[in-house]
């Protein structure tokens, strides 16, 4: 076992991260301290039915859940919080990072970066919400990775318990390289937990960062844990899994996934674009005749 590991976090991923995602890998592998919800977003008749079962709390009972919510506005937020609230969930997230441009152009997400009047609002509504536990994920800036150092006095003063930093600015996406130099300024000034995320693929990569930045109170992983389920779990008891293994568990999850799905997906095309959405993490990490294959089933 890793001497006092790190908390592991599950990042949001949209189409992949969703409730039957969560259940399967907190089953069968494990090795997360919680997983975070892809983000709810208020339409002009509520919570999208698709959002309401993903964070049933039954449906996610025993399963260490963080809902994420993104808003550009503090009514926007305030009845997103309060559709969650009477849903009984206590941990929320706010996502000021998403670079996606529709959410983006609307004054959501990375946005708030730029916005620190809305996010001043964001947070008083949370001050309205001492009953829940709220945390904040966010990026260097949107054009700028000295747009974040700007807002440190605002999320110094927030409610937020803790602060996930992806160190990347939300024009390029994911275009660029974490900006190593930029979190470890964040980080020093910043009197909030900081839990770092970006770019962690293996267990020497999470050991590095914790190396590197060792006041840190956390990892985040996305693409990396997608890649590969056992990850998390390779970190927290420093098992060395090899590529058999990894494939297995894919597989294993894979079919249950499968199972899971077509209970609420109206035919098998939505299966299938699902299935493939699980796949699309091995590219690169498995011959492509097997790749291909995997994306045809």
């Amino acid at each position: 076992m890793t001497s006092n590991p790190l908390p592991v976090y599950f990042a949001p991923v949209q189409g992949s991260t969703d409730l039957p995602y969560r259940v399967i890998h907190h089953n069968a592998v494990g090795g997360v301290d919680a997983y975070y919800t892809p983000f709810l977003r208020w339409e002009p008749g509520g919570l999208r039915n698709k959002d309401r079962h993903d964070i049933d709390p039954d449906a996610n009972r025993g399963i260490p859940t963080v809902v994420q919510l993104i808003a550009n506005r503090r009514d926007e937020f305030a009845r997103l919080l309060d559709a969650v609230e009477e849903a009984r969930w206590r941990r929320i997230d706010l996502n000021a990072g998403c670079a996606f441009p529709m959410q983006v152009h609307a004054g959501r997400g990375c946005a708030l970066l730029q916005r620190p009047e809305a996010l001043r609002e964001l947070f008083d509504e949370m001050r309205r919400r001492p009953e829940v536990e709220f945390s904040v994920k966010m990026r260097l800036g949107w054009e700028s990775a000295d747009e974040v150092l700007t807002l440190l006095p605002l999320i110094n003063d927030s409610p937020v318990s803790l602060v996930t930093m992806h160190p990347r600015i939300g024009k390029r996406q994911m275009k660029d390289k974490p900006d190593l130099d930029a979190f470890g300024r964040f980080l020093t000034h910043c009197q909030k937990p900081v839990v770092y995320n970006g770019d962690l693929t293996s267990v020497g990569d999470i050991h590095r960062i914790a190396n590197l930045f060792p006041s840190i109170a956390g990892v985040m992983i996305g693409r990396g844990l997608l890649a590969n389920p056992l990850l998390g779990l390779a970190y927290r008891d420093g098992t060395a899994f090899d590529e058999a293994a990894r494939m297995r568990t894919l597989r294993l999850m894979a079919s249950q996934l499968r199972a899971a799905v077509r209970q609420h997906l109206a035919n098998e095309g939505q299966v299938q674009q699902r299935m493939q959405a699980f796949w699309t993490y091995q590219k690169g990490l498995i011959p492509k005749q097997e790749y291909k294959q995997l994306m045809r089933e």
